[in-house]
């Protein structure tokens, strides 16, 4: 299942300036290239640009004739109530 986790400061009147400094610094870390590839080690997708030739290779798994067969998005009716708004499945 395809899932994304943004990282968003909200431009809101109940967070702070000293808070909306920190979400920056915790942001920067997130991103940086140690991280995203301690991220990339554990198998989730970059989270910021990576050379293709860096990680998008056959030794590292990757197979150009894959996927063979893709469903696309599932509608929500399918997966039900439960899993509109976020699925523990």
């Amino acid at each position: 299942m395809w899932h994304d986790n943004p990282f968003a400061i909200p431009n809101v009147p109940w967070v702070s300036e000293v808070q909306r400094e920190a979400a920056h610094l915790v942001e920067e870390y997130l991103r940086s290239r140690k991280v995203q590839d301690r991220f990339m080690e554990s198998g989730f997708r970059p989270g910021i640009y990576v050379e293709p030739d860096e990680l998008l290779i056959p030794p590292q798994g990757l197979d150009f004739k894959q996927p063979a067969v893709t469903l696309g998005r599932v509608p929500a009716e399918v997966l039900g109530p439960s899993c509109y708004r976020g699925c523990s499945l």
